[in-house]
């Protein structure tokens, strides 16, 4: 992806290094092909991730020929973990987004139920058109594809800083302070925008979990 990690040839080295220290243990190799999750399921996502994945068997083939353990070989994300498992020599997946499920990564194959939502009320039912208090500042808006729950005839048309436009294709019965369950394209950024879980089961409130990664990054 471009962020970080090092080439063959530098990871190499590093291992031998981390191998020659005698206060570190290499306990494994990782890589990430998180750029093909949101892919859809097929040869073609197969074949991208095999070709991604490939310096990192690169890598773990030559520390292993050095007579350097490598116990773990990890890597994929929600999106790819189906396709990387299957490649037969990579030893741990990293699924995270899957417990919860989005529509970004469900888009890729991972194939959860949707256990995470954004409540929002409904604002205005002027022009056609709903509003929602959910914009920006409730749902990350990189990728911005989510959807309302139980109302598929509202289709996003875009999100401000405090509201979430919806355009009606067809009829709608919701009116205004009608409370409505947003799904996130993008799970991810979405959780760090809010301070706690409302945890609901079978639609009755049975706990309250902080968030403790909002606001961390300072």
């Amino acid at each position: 992806m471009n962020r970080c990690g090092a080439p063959v040839e530098v990871a190499v080295e590093l291992a031998q290094r981390i191998h020659q220290s005698p206060h570190l243990n290499l306990r494994g190799i990782g890589g990430y092909e998180g750029h093909l999750g949101a892919q859809e399921p097929g040869e073609g996502k197969t074949a991208a991730i095999t070709h991604d994945l490939h310096p990192l068997g690169v890598v773990v083939k030559r520390v292993r020929e050095a007579g350097i353990p490598v116990p773990i070989v990890t890597a994929a994300s929600s999106g790819t973990f189906r396709e990387t498992a299957g490649q037969g020599w990579v030893t741990e997946v990293q699924p995270g987004t899957y417990a919860l499920g989005d529509l970004l990564y469900n888009k890729g194959g991972c194939g959860s139920d949707y256990a995470m939502a954004v409540l929002a009320t409904v604002m205005s039912r002027a022009g056609g058109r709903v509003i929602t208090d959910a914009g920006m500042k409730a749902l990350h808006p990189r990728f911005g594809g989510h959807i309302v729950k139980d109302h598929p005839q509202l289709k996003l048309r875009g999100l401000a800083a405090e509201h979430g436009l919806w355009d009606v294709e067809g009829t709608c019965g919701l009116r205004v302070g009608d409370k409505v369950e947003i799904i996130p394209d993008y799970a991810d950024g979405t959780i760090n925008l809010h301070l706690c879980w409302e945890l609901t089961q079978d639609g009755k409130a049975i706990g309250r979990w902080d968030i403790v990664g909002h606001g961390a990054s300072k």
